[in-house]
């Protein structure tokens, strides 16, 4: 029997759950504490965190002597891995490629950091260090506020002039990454590992014809995760996105979560959720090969709506 929590009562995820309940807005350790007393009362065995990894890894002990598999990494990877910058200056002493970037938290830094990388004649973006599923991303594009931008569809873009209004408007803020913006193939690499030990990895690529993704094993791509995958000791399911900048395979991010797009994977003959599960439980599996090759185009689905409570 699968539980399933979510904010939203219209979420599509609740409508695959046996019992669906409402998840309260909490944050943190109160997050951990509300989902621990959950799983201690229903006597739940698998808990899979969408959110709050680190707090969640943070009680990772009271959830097994409440009985409860919990599917997170450790707690120093977690928590590392959810800085921007702190991943960057890692990845780099492990040779990973990064974008050129600068951590910024006033609006005079965040103008100081635009000229400057814009001077190397880089193509800019910034998003916050710490963020969740890209909120908060943005393109610095000088045409974004002209009447042309109005007519197309809408896009994360916004002017350097502008976004540094908006900043001035608050003495400080979270700290803010300004790098450049990587415009080669994209890849977003699913992974399942053990203490660091890459299983199955399948790259879904983004750069190839509209609406499509591609599942190839690309050799960069997968270098990369794996490098990231051992350094950090990942357990169970993760996610690295990585982009190629003059031929050479850059380091977006690590999530040690998994994916929004996960299930795209099930076209390269692995079922990584189950896998993963499968792991958690028995410590074991038997390590299935991917297929690669397939083509994807992304169509929207409509399914009957069921009331989850």
């Amino acid at each position: 029997m699968v539980h399933g929590s979510h904010e939203e009562v219209s979420s599509p995820f609740l409508q695959a759950c046996d019992v669906a309940f409402p998840e309260p807005a909490k944050s943190g350790g109160a997050f951990a504490a509300f989902a621990l007393e959950y799983c201690r009362t229903q006597a739940i065995d698998v808990f899979i965190p969408g959110r709050e990894m680190e707090a969640v890894a943070r009680r990772r002990a009271d959830f097994e002597a409440a009985g409860t598999r919990v599917m997170v990494s450790p707690l120093a990877a977690v928590r590392e891995l959810a800085d921007k910058d702190a991943t960057y200056r890692r990845a780099r002493k492990l040779g990973v490629a990064v974008p050129e970037y600068r951590v910024v938290d006033t609006a005079q830094g965040f103008a100081a950091a635009a000229r400057e990388l814009s001077a190397a004649g880089h193509t800019l973006c910034f998003k916050p260090v710490h963020d969740h599923g890209g909120q908060g991303f943005r393109i610095l594009d000088e045409d974004a506020d002209s009447y042309a931008a109005l007519t197309l569809s809408a896009a994360p873009r916004i002017s350097s002039r502008h976004a540094t209004q908006l900043l001035s408007t608050v003495g400080s803020f979270p700290p803010l990454m300004v790098s450049e913006f990587l415009a080669g193939p994209e890849f977003s690499v699913d992974c399942l590992s053990i203490d660091g030990r890459m299983l199955v990895a399948v790259p879904r690529g983004k750069g190839g014809a509209k609406w499509t993704r591609v599942l190839q094993a690309d050799a960069g791509a997968l270098g990369v995760a794996e490098t990231m995958v051992t350094a950090y000791g990942l357990s169970y399911l993760s996610n690295v996105q990585v982009r190629y900048q003059r031929g050479v395979p850059v380091l977006l991010e690590v999530n040690t979560r998994p994916a929004a797009g996960l299930w795209q994977s099930e076209a390269a003959r692995v079922n990584l959720p189950f896998l993963a599960v499968q792991l958690l439980v028995e410590g074991t599996l038997d390590v299935p090969q991917p297929r690669f090759g397939a083509v994807l185009v992304e169509l929207p689905d409509t399914i009957p709506y069921r009331p989850p409570w």
